[in-house]
């Protein structure tokens, strides 16, 4: 699988080193005169193929867990680093009430862990 990682380390572009010289020379061109980014089509391709798995995962994940809007809410200040009292008191309930949130949230994640939660939404987005 391919990652996207050149984009986060800053590149303008990306050209794989079977290229013809001509299409090399005339992205050089490109990211020289600052015209825009420069991507191998087979890159581009596959980039744009990540980024659609990406939205089908998330669009999928927040259906497939189906978490209501009170667990979102849960998970959210979870995720945000409050503790099980902490989120009782912003969101004007019982310590027990927030318990029982984070046990269908973890049943529903399939996770057993805090940890495990926050990788869950950060992996499915589950978070706008």
């Amino acid at each position: 699988m391919i990652s996207v990682d050149f984009v986060k380390a800053g590149a303008n572009g990306y050209l794989l080193k079977d290229e013809r010289i001509s299409v090399i020379v005339r992205n050089l061109k490109i990211l020289v005169s600052d015209e825009g980014v420069s991507l191998s089509p087979s890159m581009a391709a596959k980039t744009f193929e990540l980024l659609k798995q990406s939205q089908v995962r998330s669009k999928a994940g927040k259906e497939n867990f189906k978490l209501s809007k009170r667990e979102l809410e849960v998970l959210k200040l979870l995720v945000d680093g409050k503790d099980y009292k902490e989120i009782a008191i912003d969101l004007f309930i019982s310590s027990n009430t927030v318990k029982k949130h984070i046990a269908r949230i973890y049943s529903k994640l399939h996770v057993s862990s805090k940890a495990q939660a926050i990788k869950m939404v950060h992996f499915h987005q589950l978070l706008d």
